[in-house]
């Protein structure tokens, strides 16, 4: 990449060894603003050196706010996503900082504006983290997190433009060149603010991640508030301001969502029009969304003629925006070349005529698989798709090359697998057969993946490498191969700093020690003791306590807490047991057989607490432990009665771990003689038996069950 004349001078000045020259000298602050734009590296390193320079009282007073900028601009590039994070962070202290020691500064405006949307940044990293997430639940959870901090980013961004419209009414009329310098550069603030107020609306509607109608409409009435805002910014700006461009394009995606698309067009071509300077970022974002709106609608296929358009779109895009591909708008438009790509190869029949474009499109899936980004899962489906259109799932996993060709031959057996247990009338045999060699291959393919990576001179990425070890650890725990799937994810599991792939790895891992504790209890290949003292239990504790740690309030958490319970249940400390059971979180899936694990834990010591009683002659001791006994037996009944439903669909060993919950509840009703309860309990539990409503695992046990009740 060509760097121009004024960043060799830059480099001049950070490799001389005395002062930086006086603030008269060179305008260091005009410098760094242009050089921010391009090269944020260079930019901090000339403000790193600035700063140690004893510059001027009015510089070094600004440096702290270039430095947040700078970090904003690094962490934008950043495709590691803990990283980028790091950097927000980094960027939210140094506004902070300014506004703090500078309250009077003209700059404040533009750093209020900054701070707020570093959060609405965070919020989209929280959401691009959470688009990733496997399964359906995990995502929508994580999206409602990313929301909550829109929302939180929303009201900073208003306060911040509400200031701003305050400081411009402090110039009703300008008289002086320097007074409206300062009104125009807030007026430009102020429409910047209520650009990033619409963004972030656009952006949180992105969190609403069901089909259903009513969570459609949620969607689309927050798409609703941020279209009048964008278009008033549109209206107020001048020809010559960058935000206007950019507001118009985004009001033609509004008009597109709404149902609208004819018009979202027009604006979008009469964007891309413009021939003027200014228009130049808002041209570029028109032709990304106008590609997305051709081929992008989950809601139908895109015509022929529409993959066309993309296709020579896409290309023109990437050759004159080259600079811009690592932007969120740059993956986009590569993955979209990438699918047209995909498209056209699978309609060409000559196998030949295939190559190329493949090759292509492998090499664009492979760039964004190497980052972080809103695109990075569905290239790695598409990557699965080329695979498959040449053929190479037939290859053998032992011939494979790459790190990238292993971890996509394991998803692709995961995916066929899948496939074929959702076919209906599957024999249960032949389901089982193939579900063993689809995992086979699977962990053959992972094996060899992680081993190439550890040779090869490419650095895979952290995040792929963790979810590597992730998905081999769950092969070997669904494969019943604990031990293999504790040293496959231990390491995963303890990540540093934590992620998503990370809280996957930790609870395979735990719930492979939970296995393999109840295996050698059971086969009586070690006791307790045994495991105690080879240190198997303590690094069972120690995983399940940092993963409460790391995951408070996240499903890695709820599981350690699980675990955790069982675990104290078999040492017999009844009231930590009970005690780390009663944290499980209300949303946890499996919160009917915690409920059921702590209602028997409680059951059990109050039993026990009454055979003391009993025969403590001591009458102290004898209250204490008629209270503790009633206690007990409160924190069984309050485990009983929230209970959760049962859940539709809910498999047979789930069902009879809920039937029985309610049969320890009648006999609680019974021993509190509240014998009406008993009635309203049963009685709709023997209803539902009878009409085939509870999926038990034959006649044989729901006669059983009807008959216990």
């Amino acid at each position: 990449m060509r760097r121009p004349l004024a960043v060799f001078a830059l480099a001049a000045l950070l490799g001389t060894a005395g002062p930086l020259p006086a603030a008269d000298e060179v305008p260091h602050l005009e410098f760094v603003s242009e050089l921010r734009a391009r090269y944020p590296d260079l930019a901090l390193e000339y403000l790193d050196k600035l700063a140690k320079s004893n510059p001027a009282p009015d510089v070094a007073a600004v440096i702290p706010l270039e430095l947040a900028k700078v970090h904003l601009e690094l962490a934008n590039a950043e495709v590691n996503g803990n990283r980028r994070l790091d950097l927000y962070t980094k960027a939210r202290g140094e506004f902070q900082q300014f506004i703090d020691k500078n309250p009077t500064s003209l700059l404040v405006a533009d750093a209020r504006v900054d701070l707020a949307r570093v959060t609405a940044l965070q919020a989209k990293a929280q959401l691009s983290r959470a688009l990733m997430q496997e399964e359906l639940p995990a995502r929508e959870k994580d999206a409602l997190a990313a929301r909550d901090t829109f929302q939180k980013a929303n009201a900073q961004l208003q306060a911040a433009a509400d200031q701003i419209a305050r400081d411009v009414d402090k110039y009703p009329e300008p008289k002086t060149e320097q007074e409206k310098k300062a009104k125009l550069r807030l007026q430009e603030a102020h429409l910047q603010a209520q650009l990033d107020i619409g963004l972030n609306l656009i952006d949180q509607a992105q969190t609403y991640l069901s089909k259903d109608d009513a969570v459609r409409l949620a969607r689309l009435k927050v798409i609703g508030q941020a279209q009048p805002i964008l278009a008033r910014v549109d209206k107020d700006a001048s020809a010559n301001s960058l935000i206007g461009w950019q507001a118009r394009a985004w009001v033609a995606y509004c008009d597109n969502e709404n149902g609208d698309t004819p018009r979202a067009m027009k604006r979008l071509d009469e964007v891309i029009g413009r021939t003027e300077p200014a228009a130049a970022a808002g041209k570029r974002l028109a032709h990304f969304l106008k590609m997305r709106i051709l081929i992008d609608d989950p809601d139908k296929k895109p015509a022929e003629a529409d993959i066309t358009q993309v296709h020579k779109d896409a290309d023109a895009w990437v050759s004159d925006y080259r600079n811009f591909l690592g932007t969120a708008e740059g993956c986009g438009v590569r993955f979209y070349m990438a699918y047209v790509l995909v498209h056209q190869a699978a309609e060409t029949k000559e196998k030949a005529a295939r190559t190329q474009p493949l090759n292509r499109a492998r090499a664009l899936c492979t760039e964004l698989m190497r980052s972080e980004n809103d695109y990075t899962e569905r290239a790695r489906g598409l990557s699965i798709e080329i695979i498959s259109l040449e053929g190479g799932f037939s290859k053998e996993i032992g011939k494979l090359a790459t790190f990238e060709e292993c971890l996509l031959r394991a998803e692709f057996e995961a995916e066929q697998l899948h496939k074929a247990e959702g076919k209906s009338g599957a024999n249960a045999e032949d389901l089982e057969k193939e579900r063993k060699a689809r995992f086979g291959n699977a962990i053959e393919a992972l094996t060899r993946g992680l081993d190439l990576a550890g040779k090869s001179a490419v650095g895979v990425p952290p995040a792929q490498l963790g979810k590597a070890r992730s998905m081999l650890c769950g092969y070997y725990l669904f494969s019943n191969k604990y031990k293999e799937a504790i040293a496959a994810g231990e390491e995963a599991a303890r990540a540093v700093p934590p992620t998503a792939q990370s809280a996957r790895a930790a609870m395979y891992v735990l719930e492979a020690y939970n296995n393999s504790l109840n295996e050698s209890l059971r086969d009586g290949t070690a006791t307790l003791a045994d495991l105690e003292k080879d240190g198997f239990i303590t690094r069972m504790s120690e995983l399940a306590l940092m993963m409460e740690q790391r995951w408070p309030a996240e499903q890695a958490g709820d599981v350690a807490r699980h675990m955790r319970g069982l675990l104290l249940i078999k040492q017999k400390k009844p009231a930590e047991a009970i005690d780390a059971l009663s944290k499980v979180s209300p949303n946890y899936p499996a919160l009917i057989y915690v409920k059921f694990s702590l209602a028997l834990t409680a059951l059990q010591a109050a039993q026990d607490r009454d055979v003391q009683a009993k025969a403590e002659p001591d009458k102290a001791k004898k209250e204490q432990y008629s209270k503790e006994q009633a206690e007990f037996e409160k924190q069984a009944l309050e485990a009983l009665t929230t209970m959760p439903p049962l859940p539709p669909g809910a498999d047979p060993v789930t069902t009879s771990i809920y039937l029985k919950s309610k049969e320890e509840l009648a006999r609680a009703y019974y021993r509190r003689k509240e014998y009406g309860q008993i009635d309203k309990l049963v009685d709709p539990l023997i209803d539902g038996l009878q009409k085939g409503q509870f999926k038990l695992g034959g006649k044989r046990e729901t006669d059983q069950a009807e008959s216990t009740l």
